[in-house]
């Protein structure tokens, strides 16, 4: 999984999944399945506004994901960070989406995959 203003997505939020993917394989894992989360607007907004610059809505930044993923077998995005009624740190969405993935595919690892200006 990884998190992200996604303002805009682009290719190589796609890519930093794929190469982790590849890692996690040649290591001997199975990988079923990617999530991109994007950050909520709150957070984004301060972050860019600060900068003098304007956000992409929040809900236009999941429907850019959810484009660039449609083709994909195995990464898809998650609303659920958007869709809160305030910014949560990276490390509480992974926190949730782990508990999830626990109680839903026992005996699955979680990965948090992040950018190099993370």
């Amino acid at each position: 999984m990884t998190t992200g203003s996604f303002c805009p997505g682009h290719l190589m939020h796609i890519e930093i999944l794929e190469k982790a993917k590849e890692y996690l394989e040649k290591n001997n894992y199975i990988v079923i399945g990617g999530y991109m989360s994007p950050t909520h607007a709150s957070y984004v907004d301060d972050k860019l506004n600060n900068k003098g610059f304007t956000s992409i809505p929040a809900e236009t930044r999941l429907e850019i994901l959810q484009l660039m993923t449609k083709e994909s077998s195995w990464i898809g995005t998650s609303c659920w960070e958007i869709n809160q009624n305030r910014f949560i740190d990276f490390p509480d969405v992974y926190m949730c989406f782990h508990k999830h993935v626990k109680r839903d595919y026992s005996g699955v690892d979680l990965f948090y995959v992040c950018g190099a200006d993370h």
